[in-house]
């Protein structure tokens, strides 16, 4: 920014001038005349000295989308976490049981170091769709219904693919590895809970499997219940009470683990 004199000649007068934008939320200026963006959008930019001013638009535009990286969905915190900020020692592979869908994220980073969660509006494909299958469908926003969203892949046999998240001519990739782990134990939560009729309860399912490894299976395993005159349970684990009482709820996956907690409803 270089305020001019009105006489016949140009001086800079940056360093004299005070300085002020419009909008603070699109850009603010230093005392010496440096634009900092704040966020997207149009302001106008004022340089005041005795009694004169003078002003100019100052445009910011979005950052553009710089990459793209895929990490599992149970990444803590995954807008600072995905990737790792401090990679020493670096994260093991993604690996997850065939025939259980598991969940990815997809973090964009921006020119303007802004970061975001792109999940739901990246592409995603499988480099060997006979091995693993990723899906892209949005699902009903705002129900829960069990049916695989975008960013769950599912592997259908062992083996080693490699997943692509593009958005426009930005893609990230990411080798994953399916396993012939089993399902050997779920455990529900929470554990003996209760409930007030007329309201829900969100129940957790979480599956260990004979390698150790442990994901939430919450939607994709077969919940019932002891007595759905006291309590149903629809897909995504949403208890529902009908009646006053305890039930058991039970959940299943492929018949070759389950789990079981109670829920009284008062």
């Amino acid at each position: 920014m270089h305020p001019a004199s009105t006489d016949s000649k140009k001086v800079d007068l940056s360093l004299t001038a005070g300085w002020s934008a419009t909008d603070g939320t699109v850009a603010t200026v230093s005392p010496m005349g440096f634009a900092a963006a704040s966020g997207p959008g149009q302001t106008s930019v004022v340089a005041t000295l005795g009694g004169q001013t003078g002003s100019s638009s100052l445009v910011v535009n979005p950052g553009a989308l710089l990459r793209i990286d895929i990490c599992a969905a149970s990444v803590a915190d995954p807008l600072n976490n995905c990737p790792p900020l401090d990679p020493i020692p670096p994260p093991p592979p993604i690996s997850f049981a065939k025939l259980v869908p598991y969940g990815v994220v997809a973090i964009g980073t921006f020119t303007d170091g802004r970061r975001e969660d792109l999940t739901g509006s990246v592409r995603w494909s499988s480099s060997d769709s006979s091995i693993a299958n990723i899906s892209n469908d949005p699902g009903i926003p705002g129900f829960a219904t069990g049916i695989p969203t975008q960013g769950n892949i599912t592997g259908l046999v062992t083996g080693r693919v490699t997943l692509t998240a593009t958005a426009g001519a930005v893609s990230g990739t990411s080798d994953v590895i399916v396993t012939d782990a089993t399902p050997s134990l779920i455990i529900v939560t929470p554990m003996n809970g209760s409930v007030q009729l007329g309201l829900t309860q969100q129940l957790v399912a979480v599956a260990t499997f004979s390698d150790n490894t442990t994901e939430v299976v919450t939607p994709y395993v077969r919940w019932t219940t002891s007595d759905p005159a006291i309590v149903v349970v629809y897909p995504g684990g949403v208890a529902y009470p009908s009646g006053v009482g305890t039930a058991t709820v039970n959940a299943s996956l492929f018949g070759s683990a389950a789990g079981a907690t109670t829920l009284t409803v008062q």
